[in-house]
């Protein structure tokens, strides 16, 4: 990987520097870092010359491995094409086009043009809160687009059985493969969204209940149930906004119970709960809001209802029409038959026969109903279908390579040492020694001083961080560990500081510039790693391990502040007879990452022990 320096700016001047070649820059990151004149701030740019010159991203295929998959790609078009005519076809044959038909001609023709504009709002109006939400979470994305996808998956929502889920991982998907939203904030969004939505519709149910009571349509037997059958949804629904919002993570408690198949997902939930989390805390009257932007919404169903009645000749009151449309919406929460089939014309049919009218109109405006939902489905289906044609035709949007588990997948990590040369520092003269490995291919160092060989040796593991030991970064405290760890083993005169190439806690460079990213949006540095698909912390210490066992290191007096580090090292075998803080600088830049560290982390941190400079503006951890 490449390294894009631009836009200096210091007490000195404007300083570009430039990659040497014609790189693209996936993502930009400013940080504030010291230096001899004065202080500066710079925006680093990972850079990468393997991108598709179209479509923007990474290509893990040779050509000849694209060209091999063309004719399947084509194939798995011709046979969407057919199942999209199919699965139309079918739901043509539900129709009684005639009866149809007939039900319209009786639509004055200014109501009829009046109910397909308030639709197209309605349909609009229904990405409205979801919208909203992106743009909480910082990942705006067009009204347009998100109309489209609500309306792909109300498609798949319809024609499966239980219409009121279905379609939300075509929603996740669409973001994470159209818009480029990480996969925790994209299924966060549609979590919230579907919540918030459960919420309102459980509210209106017991609206329609008390509707029903009101007009004596309920027997006493379902004027107990109703209510307290909402109400119960609505609650449970209630408490898990509240506790995913204080920030308990249900999904992580549960994983660990889970069979190891489904650890994975729950991962990934538990990393959209997080994502939900800091989005409540950043806007602490989220929910209500979110319940508030539903209120256009169910003014214009009601509209909508109240239009059709009265184009076919029924006059109800307003407390009428929030019956016929409880009605409705019980039909389609019966998870029996696609869209309701057969429940929602019987529920219209029983429920105008007991305002005063007959079958036929109950019929009638089932027809209509009907006659929308299949439009705006197959319109659904038709999007869906173009969807899974673009997958088909381009690649997907960059993402992190996937870490492998060694718990789960064990393997006898190995390690060469290459090469060693004499390393004079401020902090003293080292030994630097490069190894190779069968695990990845990334060249780990090790800095030695003295002889080693034996126990008790003071050690530091280091992880990577190229804007703290390169730049000096101010966001985080890593650079300064880093020398304060060689200057401690130069003291003492025996000791290695073993240097692992896991930048950002193991999530790269690229997805940690993401993460600086979503931090100066207000999300702490565990929440953006999260955000982003990742857990809170990817490093593995098997590589570190065998260098030292290589190096003849029996057990260690252990330079670290965090609880995991040790617990690793001893887990694999290395034994940890002390553990050597590490008290690094606090100031203004630095001080929320390290409360987070010692916060969410459990790092072994005294805030009130580190030295204190409140000297700069704030900036978010790394």
């Amino acid at each position: 990987m490449q390294i894009l320096i631009s836009g200096i700016s210091s007490s000195m001047g404007h300083h570009p520097l430039t990659c040497t070649i014609a790189l693209t820059q996936p993502r930009c990151a400013s940080f504030p870092w010291k230096t001899s004149n004065g202080k500066a701030t710079a925006n680093i740019c990972p850079c990468s010359r393997n991108r598709f010159a179209t479509a923007g991203h990474a290509s893990p295929l040779s050509p000849h491995t694209v060209a091999a998959f063309r004719p399947m790609r084509s194939f798995l078009k011709t046979l969407s094409w057919l199942l999209l005519a199919a699965l139309l076809g079918w739901a043509a044959t539900k129709v009684p086009w005639s009866a149809t038909w007939a039900t319209l001609r009786r639509f004055p023709v200014s109501t009829l043009l009046g109910l397909i504009a308030l639709n197209v709002l309605i349909l609009w109006l229904f990405a409205l809160r979801w919208w909203w939400l992106l743009r909480v979470a910082g990942h705006p994305v067009p009204w347009g687009h998100l109309t489209a996808y609500r309306v792909a998956a109300f498609s798949v929502s319809y024609f499966t059985p239980g219409s009121q889920f279905g379609g939300e991982p075509l929603q996740v998907w669409a973001l994470w493969r159209q818009e480029n939203v990480p996969t925790a904030t994209a299924l966060a969004s549609v979590g919230l969204d579907k919540l918030l939505e459960l919420v309102g519709n459980f509210g209106f149910l017991l609206v329609g209940a008390a509707a029903l009571a009101h007009l004596g349509l309920l027997s006493p037997a379902m004027r107990r149930s109703l209510p307290l059958g909402a109400g119960g949804l609505a609650l449970l629904t209630v408490l898990y906004l509240v506790v995913v919002c204080r920030g308990v993570s249900p999904l992580q408690r549960l994983s660990s119970h889970l069979p190891r198949f489904l650890r994975r997902a729950a991962h990934h939930g538990a990393a959209a709960e997080a994502t939900a989390a800091s989005l409540c805390r950043r806007r602490p009257a989220l929910a209500l809001i979110g319940l508030a932007l539903a209120l256009p919404t169910w003014v214009a169903l009601w509209g909508e209802y109240a239009l059709m009645t009265h184009g076919l000749g029924m006059h109800l009151t307003f407390a009428q029409t929030l019956v016929l449309m409880t009605a409705a919406r019980l039909a389609f929460l019966l998870p029996l038959l696609p869209g309701g089939l057969g429940a929602l014309e019987a529920g219209l049919v029983l429920t105008l026969g007991t305002l005063g009218y007959g079958p036929s109109y109950g019929l009638a405006l089932a027809l209509i109903i009907r006659l929308r939902d299949l439009t705006v489905g197959a319109v659904g289906l038709f999007i869906a279908h173009r969807l899974g044609v673009q997958t088909l035709g381009s690649p997907p949007p960059p993402s992190s390579p996937q870490k492998t588990n060694t718990s789960e997948v064990p393997m006898k990590v190995k390690v060469q040492r290459m090469v060693c040369a004499r390393i004079p520092t401020q902090e003293g003269t080292f030994q630097l020694c490069l190894y190779h490995n069968n695990k990845d291919q990334k060249e780990h160092l090790a800095l030695v001083v003295g002889d080693v060989a034996g126990e008790g040796v003071l050690v530091r593991i280091h992880s990577e961080c190229f804007t703290g030991d390169v730049l000096g970064s101010r966001r985080c405290d890593c650079g300064e560990q880093l020398h304060l760890a060689m200057q401690h083993i130069a003291e003492k005169g025996r000791g290695v500081v073993v240097y692992l190439r896991q930048e950002g806690r193991g999530i790269g460079l690229l997805e940690k510039l993401k993460a600086y990213n979503l931090q100066d949006q207000g999300y702490d540095t565990v929440e953006a790693n999260l955000a982003l698909g990742h857990q809170a912390d990817e490093r593995e210490y098997d590589v570190g391990v065998a260098i030292l066992r290589d190096l003849g290191v029996q057990s260690v007096r252990l330079l670290t502040n965090n609880p995991k580090k040790i617990e690793s090292l001893e887990a694999l075998g290395m034994p940890v007879v002390e553990r050597v803080p590490v008290v690094a600088t606090i100031h203004d830049d630095n001080r929320a990452y390290l409360e987070t560290k010692a916060r969410r982390m459990h790092h072994l941190l005294d805030m009130g022990s580190l030295t204190l400079h409140a000297q700069e503006k704030p900036t978010d951890e790394s």
